[in-house]
């Protein structure tokens, strides 16, 4: 009877191991009526940002009154030469652009005094500049896999601060390594798995509900899962669902 149970418990796991796997690879696969990890509904911001309303808000609105030559990097366009070395400094004539808006219609700046000045910049490329005091991007739309090996890498939209003169476009893309967390800690999920592993809490806290079903009808695998799964998740191996890390 004993042996019966035991091999009853293990057949059932077997079956929703089964029924899991597919569904993940459903999951992964991202088949329509899947959420792909909370996408924005908003798929614009999902791509470089158009600068119209900034360039109309520093180059114009707030340019009342104000000098030519104190207006920033995104207000000019100046003439780089392309032949010189990264990171050297160099002195670049700029011009304040002849209007900022849509092409319906255009504005031109406001500003004070001689709309040709001297810059001296560094040379460097837009897409070279310092990420967060330089250039600024935004987040995947999609959650990728921060757990995966080697490390997942995404598309993100980036684009340069107004005070930052550089060369070549002011939006770009850059490929960015995937490193997101959803607040799962591993401490609280360790505990979980010592303690009440046994009824797959610790699945459940993970985002694994389906394996967490499978521990909790086979009572943890008879001990053997749960213990298992204590290894697993004291390691670091086990990680929570959604492909996030640890905090």
């Amino acid at each position: 009877g004993f042996l019966t149970i035991i091999g009853f418990s293990f057949v059932l796991s077997a079956c929703l191991f089964d029924v899991i796997e597919c569904s993940d690879h459903i999951r992964k696969a991202g088949y329509p009526g899947k959420n792909q990890g909370g996408c924005n509904k908003d798929v614009s911001r999902h791509f470089p940002p158009d600068p119209t309303e900034d360039l109309l808000d520093l180059c114009v609105t707030k340019a009342e009154g104000q000098q030519c030559r104190d207006l920033p990097a995104a207000c000019f366009t100046c003439n780089y030469s392309y032949e010189c070395s990264y990171g050297e400094m160099m002195n670049v004539s700029c011009t304040v652009s002849s209007s900022f808006s849509t092409s319906k219609n255009p504005q031109p700046s406001p500003c004070e005094g001689d709309r040709s000045v001297e810059k001296k910049v560094t040379c460097e490329f837009c897409f070279q500049t310092q990420e967060y005091s330089e250039h600024v991007c935004i987040p995947p739309c999609t959650r990728c896999q921060s757990i995966a090996t080697p490390r997942e890498r995404y598309m993100s939209n980036c684009t340069v601060l107004p005070h930052v003169f550089c060369m070549g476009h002011r939006n770009f893309y850059k490929m960015k390594t995937c490193n997101f967390t959803s607040g799962y800690r591993w401490s609280t999920a360790f505990v979980l798995s010592l303690t009440l592993g046994g009824f797959g809490v610790d699945r459940f806290y993970l985002g694994y509900w389906r394996e967490g079903l499978g521990k909790l009808f086979s009572f943890g695998g008879l001990g053997v899962w749960t213990l298992v799964d204590v290894i697993l998740i004291g390691v670091g191996f086990t990680s929570p669902a959604d492909g996030s890390l640890y905090i």
